[in-house]
């Protein structure tokens, strides 16, 4: 019996059958339309603390775009290794 439910998701994510390029593709395409929101958030008549937030969480999307790129460039290993590397880098340097 099919899913009814929308907020259920129909789909295995099950990314067995699904070629890297696609998966990459997607992460990346995730992380710029957060950035392309955040950037429709900073207005010049907002708090600068506000826009200052936003403007920070895009440097991190950009950095971790940048470093996605290089990482899947120079290595051929498995996209969640990479984004669990991004991920600890992150973690030290908010430590």
């Amino acid at each position: 019996m099919p899913n009814l439910d929308p907020w259920v998701n129909q789909n295995n994510n099950d990314y067995e059958d699904t070629p890297t390029e696609t998966i990459i593709n997607k992460f990346e395409n995730h992380l710029l339309s957060i950035r392309a929101e955040r950037q429709e958030m900073i207005h010049p008549n907002s708090h600068s603390t506000y826009n200052e937030r936003q403007q920070k969480i895009i440097e991190i999307i950009d950095w971790v775009l940048e470093k996605y790129k290089v990482a899947t460039d120079t290595q051929k290993i498995n996209e969640q290794v990479i984004i669990d590397n991004i991920i600890g880098e992150l973690d030290n340097k908010k430590k």
